[in-house]
């Protein structure tokens, strides 16, 4: 005898397995109640389906793994990202989605990554989505093991950040209005990550030793940025209109509003430039600083970059400096 049983604290639903002593507790995860009872309905016909003591892979298809993972993404992830991986996952299920998940190898998905002719940024995200999906079914022990961690990465170049000139970012500046105009020229003159940027609190801003201090970074660490003299009047206005974070609100929802602002102002300026980011505005401080100060450990310090490594891939801005130092003897 089997049923279902949800969390109300955290919505967490459990298939509930009394047939042996003692009962057996299975985590589904947080799924739909219909997703739910369609589960039940299977382990009641199949129990090798999702019985904890599996002495063989169960029988789930790829289709149904993206699915299950697609489920679990939601409300952990944004919505963006959960569109791209879905995309991805049902492009894969279109050739394998009806084949069981333990029958699919590393090969074969390298063969047709290949054949698919995927970019080596490409081939590596497809790669990572699946690997994800294939360690909620080690999680949920659909398998036992992981084995499309074996999938193996074709070489890319590796190519300097992307930076663009200073007169381009100023036309963009142009363009742009209120809290948007706010926090490009702080990514512009600090260096910062865009979700650090969107992070700030009031309690991080020291106006009277005109720095600033970033908390929550992706390395886990805390460092402190000087603040630019240009910049000032724009810190002040968000001062002003906030009472805690610099930019209050959901996190998800302003990227995806500070993405939209800087596509209409780049439309608006009439630069033909593709691929201008908001990383793009941190990797063009990096390279202006370095360019003009020949300093790797500043500019490693500035970023944040746990390994000198990440920071030497802005050194290309060093070689006229190399030349004329050369050039001097």
């Amino acid at each position: 005898m089997a049923y279902l049983h949800r969390q109300k604290r955290d919505g967490v639903w459990f298939l509930i397995d009394k047939s042996v002593r003692p009962p057996r507790w299975i985590k589904l995860g947080k799924i739909y109640q219909t997703e739910a009872k369609t589960v039940l309905a299977r382990y009641q016909i199949d129990q090798t389906y999702l019985r904890l003591d599996l002495q063989r892979d169960s029988k789930i298809t790829l289709k149904e793994l993206a699915d299950d993972y697609i489920a679990d993404c939601q409300g952990r992830k944004g919505e963006y990202t959960v569109s791209l991986e879905k995309h991805c996952l049902d492009k894969l299920c279109e050739v394998y989605g009806a084949r069981q998940i333990n029958s699919i190898t590393p090969r074969e998905i390298e063969q047709h990554f290949s054949a698919k002719g995927y970019k080596p940024t490409t081939w590596d995200f497809k790669c990572k989505v699946l690997k994800r999906a294939y360690d909620l079914a080690v999680k949920r022990q659909y398998l036992r093991t992981n084995h499309m961690t074996e999938i193996r990465k074709p070489k890319r170049e590796e190519l300097p950040p992307r930076c663009i000139e200073p007169k381009v970012i100023e036309k963009i500046f142009k363009q742009m209005r209120g809290r948007v105009l706010a926090y490009y020229k702080l990514l512009y003159y600090t260096g910062m990550r865009p979700s650090e940027a969107l992070r700030l609190k009031r309690m991080d801003i020291d106006l009277g030793q005109n720095r600033l201090v970033v908390m929550k970074s992706k390395t886990k660490r805390f460092r402190v940025i000087p603040i630019h003299e240009k910049i000032v009047p724009y810190i002040r206005q968000l001062l002003e209109s906030s009472d805690d974070y610099l930019f209050p609100g959901m996190l998800g929802e302003h990227q995806k509003s500070m993405k939209m602002g800087l596509r209409r102002a780049v439309e608006a300026a009439k630069i033909k430039e593709g691929g201008i980011s908001a990383y793009v505005f941190r990797h063009t401080f990096a390279t202006q600083v370095l360019s003009k100060t020949a300093n790797l450990r500043a500019v490693q310090m500035l970023l944040g970059h746990s390994r000198s490594t990440m920071t030497e891939r802005y050194a290309h801005v060093l070689n006229d400096q190399l030349k004329e130092a050369v050039d001097t003897l």
